[in-house]
């Protein structure tokens, strides 16, 4: 093999290698996962005590937090104690996104009270994010939760679209 083509292999090996690692800004190679998604960008989501938040809450001891949307195949969870109705929960390594859902489940102990849900639809930039969850957010939470479920991509719905929805 001559000098000449082994700088042509060298160049071209590495233009590859240059263009794969523009494309994927930001490589995990610890992140336990198989290294295809390119996507590494994430925020958290604290959920914040809400005075509009009311049910029966003196059964509610505990709250479980579940964050879904669009590129999210497994939802990601959270769980805090509650009193009096109110929790501070904070759901971490959320996929930055448009219209991520919200759900917030409350438990007495272990067991799920069943119709005691309440859901949100927010958008999670990098970094902290927050948002208020109450039965005036569940209106639209619940629209979107259900159009997830029918496999409707709610990430490319507008701020149009959420404003149509009320």
């Amino acid at each position: 093999m001559k000098k000449s083509d082994v700088v042509k292999m060298f160049l071209t090996f590495s233009a590859v290698l240059a263009v794969l690692f523009a494309g994927c800004k930001g490589i995990s190679l610890d992140s336990g996962d198989s290294g295809s998604d390119c996507s590494v960008e994430y925020g958290s989501l604290s959920i914040a005590k809400d005075i509009n938040r009311s049910m029966d809450v003196s059964e509610i001891n505990k709250v479980k937090v579940t964050v879904s949307g669009t590129g999210i195949t497994v939802p990601l969870t959270a769980e805090g104690t509650a009193s009096g109705g109110k929790t501070d929960i904070t759901v971490e390594k959320i996929p930055v996104g448009k219209n991520r859902i919200v759900a917030l489940q409350a438990y007495n102990g272990a067991n799920e009270i069943e119709g005691a849900v309440m859901y949100a639809v927010t958008d999670i930039k990098s970094g902290h994010n927050s948002v208020a969850v109450n039965w005036t957010t569940s209106k639209r939470g619940k629209v979107y939760n259900a159009l997830l479920a029918k496999g409707v991509d709610i990430s490319a719905l507008t701020d149009t679209d959420k404003a149509n929805l009320e």
